[in-house]
């Protein structure tokens, strides 16, 4: 038995109330801390309903695998992408679960037809037919970065990835005006930087991180739910974050929307 340190990646509201959260156990065992990924489900007060940890690590590791995204289906279901923390192994994978309870549906083994090494970071719909694009970073035999990795997928039978509110199709066209207006200044920026959001955005709260260009995450925090006001300006602080070019990441129940950063 060990005990663990959290570490979350992402956390997104559900359509049916409470979120779903992914995350890396770190070890407190004095074991190299290459931890372990899990999936886990709230509710609305933030109590946790189950836990779904990667069965096939090992503490103390370096080819622990990790939990990186999830999403919702219209079947209610959860997709998560789990791959591995280091990019030596190209393999990663699609795990479907049962939002009620954390079983296992179904698991879709995935291996880039590469030869470099690749590390698989986002799981993104692509609304049009359904299918998803992963995205993430090709590296050299060195283990250097050595460009953007790219795959589109078409997995039979999968429910696709909902990202519209529980309105219904009929208000997609103002959701999609609604994100579109989300606005990130100063930008370049030093210190900090804010982002302005529309309220109606974060009626059950979201998620901001921060992505340097590795695709390694340098910042996250939650940002509680808004009941009214017509905009919420959040503050990113970028106090020890070095020059470069970052993405910004906000996650809420209507998708996830990703801007351009630039640090001086």
């Amino acid at each position: 038995m060990y005990n663990y340190s959290t570490y979350p990646h992402e956390v997104i509201a559900l359509r049916g109330g409470g979120y779903a959260l992914t995350t890396t156990l770190m070890p407190n065992n004095g074991l190299t801390p290459a931890g372990t990924g899990a999936v886990v489900r709230l509710d609305a007060n933030y109590r946790v309903l189950w836990r779904y940890q990667y069965p096939g690590n090992t503490p103390g590791s370096n080819d622990a695998v990790t939990f990186t995204q999830v999403r919702e289906l219209a079947d209610g279901s959860l997709l998560a992408l789990a791959r591995y923390r280091q990019p030596r192994q190209r393999r990663c994978w699609l795990y479907r679960l049962d939002a009620a309870t954390g079983a296992v549906l179904a698991s879709y083994p995935l291996l880039p037809r590469l030869p470099a090494q690749v590390r698989v970071d986002y799981l993104l719909p692509v609304p049009a037919d359904s299918t998803l694009l992963l995205m993430g970073t090709a590296y050299s035999a060195a283990s250097t970065p050595a460009g953007v990795y790219l795959a589109r997928v078409r997995i039979p039978n999968l429910p696709r990835i909902v990202t519209g509110t529980a309105a219904g199709a009929s208000n997609e066209a103002g959701l999609s005006a609604t994100v579109n207006s989300i606005q990130l200044f100063p930008n370049p920026a030093t210190g900090a930087t804010t982002l302005a959001v529309p309220a109606a955005l974060l009626r059950q709260g979201a998620t901001l991180a921060l992505y340097n260009a590795l695709g390694q995450r340098v910042r996250w925090q939650a940002v509680p739910a808004v009941a009214s006001a017509s905009e919420v300006r959040i503050a990113l602080d970028l106090n020890g974050v070095p020059p470069g070019v970052f993405s910004v990441q906000l996650t809420t129940m209507q998708g996830t929307t990703v801007k351009r950063l630039v640090v001086d």
